[in-house]
């Protein structure tokens, strides 16, 4: 009988299902989250839990954002989107912009979007792709999952860019963080809120 190497093992992850998941579904329309494209730098990032998701393991393939207004399409340069799962059921009292760094029990943390492109483009009230996995996330079924964007593209952009969210109740749960600013990637300074984005996970 042959007999898997561990190593092969622990690489093994529920094949592509053609299924997806909405974590939840916010009622509030904003521009803070994932990036607020009139500025130069952006950062967010945002918690789900276990029970939102659902157990077993999924591979998670892409994600779509459900957008609050209609954008043609335009590029932002420079993004990187992370998953990973953590044990951590909130976001830290005092984040920033290497939050991987501050959560516990962080594991395969996974550069879906690596400093590349996203398309923004989208129709108010759908959920949009926004760019193709450079690498698929193994969602193990058991931790919590912590979405985290990163755009140090630069530009200032002209378009509006409004998302929908919901609070997680109160702002004592604090699932979510986020910054922006036009002075430099390194100046910004996360805030954490109540505040997710309504996210298909796509596995």
């Amino acid at each position: 009988m042959f007999v898997f190497p561990v190593t092969m093992m622990q690489q093994w992850c529920v094949p592509i299902e053609n299924l997806n998941v909405i974590p939840q579904t916010g009622t509030n329309n904003q521009d803070d989250i994932p990036m607020d494209t009139w500025y130069r730098y952006n950062f967010a990032a945002i918690l789900f839990l276990q029970s939102e998701i659902g157990s077993g393991q999924k591979q998670i393939n892409g994600l779509q954002w459900m957008f609050g207004t209609s954008v043609s399409s335009f590029t932002r340069p420079n993004i990187t989107v992370k998953l990973y799962h953590t044990t951590d059921s909130v976001i830290p009292a005092s984040p920033t912009t290497s939050l991987e760094t501050q959560m516990n029990g962080v594991t395969n943390l996974t550069k879906v979007l690596d400093d590349g492109t996203m398309t923004i483009a989208g129709t108010n009230g759908n959920f949009s792709t926004l760019f193709t996995f450079d690498e698929n996330f193994c969602y193990n079924g058991t931790d919590n999952l912590v979405i985290q964007l990163e755009d140090r593209s630069n530009q200032m952009g002209t378009n509006y860019t409004n998302m929908w969210e919901g609070s997680t109740a109160t702002a004592s749960d604090n699932k979510g963080c986020w910054a922006r600013t036009d002075s430099g990637y390194a100046s910004l300074s996360p805030v954490r809120g109540d505040f997710r984005n309504n996210v298909k996970l796509l596995y």
